[in-house]
């Protein structure tokens, strides 16, 4: 008798991008439409696009509002994990393996469905075999599963090293790594006339917007 399967489909999508979440979501459903999988639940996660730099509007993408003093969580995705868990689906329907989120996401969330048994399918990476309805067999099921968690932990190795090669460079060639200071040599040339000239450090670091002892540290070295 055929596995009967109880789906959840989960994809993320853009605020604003109405056209591409009605195709999304109309791509997802008739794949599951076309292998006979119920859809128990439709859960759909929205990117926040923000404009937010300065010296000209640029386009950001950043997953969730942050708040001050506050810890986003993703609702959504929680909801996906916590009926894996309560098993009320079998299998988790996505357009792309990135909608599940970044490499420690994707490690965590592999894990699990390899654990519970559940099965997976990418709608943008079925190409490449990303469905394992097609793994009857627990073993092929599992090792196909295992095969992707090793690739992420590669993949997230290759780009640490990577990082960490770029920032030796960057070091090596004399940059200034971290955060930038505020105060730049024109600003410490000034800073230290009115210095000279008898003002305090406290309205000189109130002239430049800096912490008190930002503009010591600066005039005394």
């Amino acid at each position: 008798m055929p596995k009967q399967y109880k789906a959840a489909i989960f994809f993320r999508i853009g605020e604003d991008c109405l056209k591409e979440e009605a195709e999304i979501k109309n791509n997802l459903s008739e794949l599951a439409h076309q292998k006979n999988i119920e859809i128990h639940a439709i859960l759909l996660e929205r990117i926040c696009l923000l404009k937010k730099f300065k010296g000209g509007e640029r386009e950001k993408t950043i997953f969730f509002k942050k708040k001050k003093n506050k810890k986003y969580k993703r609702s959504k995705y929680h909801e996906l994990i916590n009926m894996i868990l309560n098993k009320k689906i079998n299998i988790v329907i996505i357009n792309k393996l990135a909608d599940i989120g970044r490499t420690d996401y994707l490690k965590s969330f592999i894990g699990l469905v390899k654990q519970e048994g559940v099965d997976i399918i990418s709608f943008k990476e079925m190409g490449m075999g990303l469905d394992t309805t097609l793994y009857q067999d627990k073993n092929l099921h599992n090792s196909y599963l295992s095969i992707i968690e090793i690739l992420l932990g590669y993949d997230k190795d290759i780009r640490s090293e990577h990082i960490r090669a770029s920032l030796k460079k960057l070091k090596e060639n004399g940059e200034l790594l971290g955060r930038k200071t505020k105060i730049t040599q024109i600003h410490l040339e000034r800073a230290k006339i009115l210095r000279d000239a008898g003002i305090t450090f406290k309205e000189i670091s109130k002239k430049f917007g800096v912490h008190e002892s930002t503009i010591r540290k600066k005039i005394n070295n």
